[in-house]
């Protein structure tokens, strides 16, 4: 079978675009499928999305896919993913995995932490620190709760606020109004002997002022002989002080004197009363002497 020219260039130009097609989509994909590859893996409680052949960055920059999304086990609530990554990624051991968006409604993706320049390189098949990052969803749920708790207050309100209950406020502040309006000249009058009462403790506080003025010389002079008096005074009581203890320590010195004098007093006292006594039983004594009997020499 002979091939017209114009079906050979035609082929030739189908076969040329599905090269540069195939050659595109790598480019467009930034991997090359053909190079090593190194695989690691990551545990996540909540993967967000990610598939079997989610984008892996390092640092922003795309370096793999996910190969594979299991379970780690039984006994475990985390899900593994299993990273394929270019070779010579240099993946250390600080380097910290974590699920993200391109902006707010893009697709997930894992990041990759360089880590710190100093860290050892992290071998493959190891398993990558992780850390949880809440997504967009996990964000919103609170706010869903409050718009949640903010309707069923607007609801409890329209409760509260219904017709009997609307009709009874507005009576209320109909009430209070005809309470104000009935009461306005008392409300005046009683302004107006408020209004006096600041006048008069004004010009009572100014006269209190001028008085406390006037006398401040005065004040200021008894203040000043009220101090020379305490002086004074702590000056007599040093004196009486240093007398008592002058007093001390005399009859400290002279006790033993003092007790015979005492004791001296004591025993002519004793003689007058002896005395007094014989007087007494004895009055002639004061008229005649009485001599003693002569003794005999046996």
């Amino acid at each position: 079978m002979e091939y017209k020219s114009s079906e050979i260039k035609a082929g030739l130009f189908i076969l040329v675009s599905l090269v540069l097609l195939f050659a595109f989509l790598l480019t467009i994909m930034g991997i090359n499928r053909w190079g090593d590859k190194d695989i690691y893996r990551a545990h996540f409680e909540y993967i967000g999305g990610i598939e079997k052949g989610s984008l892996v960055r390092f640092g922003g920059l795309e370096v793999g896919r996910v190969e594979k999304v299991e379970f780690t086990g039984l006994d475990s609530a985390e899900i593994a993913l299993v990273l394929e990554i270019e070779e010579n990624t240099p993946v250390r051991k600080n380097s910290r995995a974590f699920l993200t968006t391109l902006g707010i409604m893009g697709a997930y993706y894992v990041e990759i932490t360089p880590g710190s320049a100093d860290a050892p390189l992290l071998p493959p098949g190891s398993v990558l620190e992780t850390k949880d990052v809440p997504g967009f969803v996990q964000l919103t749920e609170p706010a869903n709760q409050a718009m949640q708790q903010a309707t069923d207050l607007i609801k409890r309100l329209n409760d509260v606020l219904n017709k009997e209950n609307r009709q009874q406020i507005a009576s209320m502040l109909k009430g209070m109004n005809q309470l104000v309006t009935q009461n306005t000249v008392q409300m005046n009058e009683l302004m107006v002997n408020m209004n006096r009462l600041s006048r008069k403790l004004e010009s009572s506080v100014d006269m209190a002022n001028m008085i406390m003025a006037r006398n401040d010389s005065t004040l200021h002079n008894n203040l000043l002989e009220l101090e020379m008096t305490l002086a004074q005074t702590r000056s007599m009581a040093q004196s009486v002080n240093e007398l008592v203890q002058e007093l001390d320590h005399t009859v400290g010195t002279n006790r033993e004197q003092w007790n015979q004098t005492m004791q001296g007093i004591r025993d002519i006292t004793h003689h007058v009363n002896q005395l007094t006594e014989s007087l007494k039983d004895r009055p002639w004594l004061l008229i005649r002497k009485e001599y003693p009997e002569p003794r005999t020499i046996e």
